[in-house]
């Protein structure tokens, strides 16, 4: 019964859906520029089949949005984040798949900069946060997941980085009127076992993190970020 309900009712839709809703709003012409553009981790796989070398996940719109921000003139740097695949035994950060594709479509003039490897969205955040000490960029972006955007923007003004939100891979907006009968079908579906893993996976890494000290308490977040403004 509570795998029917997980994968077999909009439930899993609803619950992802509270996740994104915050930046479903979004306008990209109105953010203003910045320095630079964050894109984390997680947009390719292991790609060493794939004819073009690089093999997209589900979460590949988070390198178009970066790429589309920078090429609109939105932010002068783009900035890949630590994720890694293993291939053939060896770790392999993404970018090292990603860069060459984007410089053979030509779709990033300026140089594209990279984190390293890290193992989870707080490590990205304080490998993030010393390399804007070092560039001295005052006004950022951060781009991933519209359901992971709630706790990387809590990690990353945690880490004392002030963001400008970007979300993308909407997985519930645009939101359609009604109730299709394909929502309650017989079978469960495994597309909706997957938004019920995100789901869960969010909730227990924003309550993880805040154990770990990772978040702050939310109002903490926004007093800094008021003040780097």
């Amino acid at each position: 019964m509570l795998f029917s309900v997980a994968a077999g009712t909009p439930l899993p839709k609803v619950l992802l859906r509270t996740l994104e809703r915050p930046y479903s709003t979004q306008n990209i012409d109105a953010l203003p520029e910045a320095d630079a553009v964050l894109v984390l981790g997680g947009s390719v796989g292991n790609g060493q089949y794939e004819p073009a070398g690089l093999g997209l996940s589900d979460a590949s719109d988070r390198i178009m949005t970066g790429v589309e921000l920078v090429r609109r003139g939105k932010a002068r740097h783009l900035v890949m984040g630590g994720g890694a695949n293993i291939v053939n035994g060896v770790v392999q950060a993404e970018v090292d798949v990603i860069e060459p594709w984007l410089q053979r479509w030509n779709l990033v003039s300026g140089p594209i900069l990279r984190l390293p490897i890290c193992t989870n969205t707080r490590d990205e955040a304080v490998a993030f946060s010393n390399l804007t000490k070092e560039r001295g960029w005052k006004r950022v972006m951060l781009v991933t997941s519209a359901w992971h955007m709630r706790r990387s923007e809590a990690v990353f003004r945690s880490a004392g980085v002030a963001v400008i939100p970007v979300a993308c891979d909407f997985r519930t907006y645009p939101v359609e009127r009604g109730c299709s009968i394909s929502e309650w079908p017989i079978v469960p579906q495994p597309g909706a076992l997957q938004g019920f893993h995100v789901y869960c996976h969010e909730i227990i890494g924003w309550w993880y993190y805040r154990i770990r000290g990772w978040i702050k308490t939310e109002d903490a977040c926004c007093k800094e970020t008021h003040e780097a403004n």
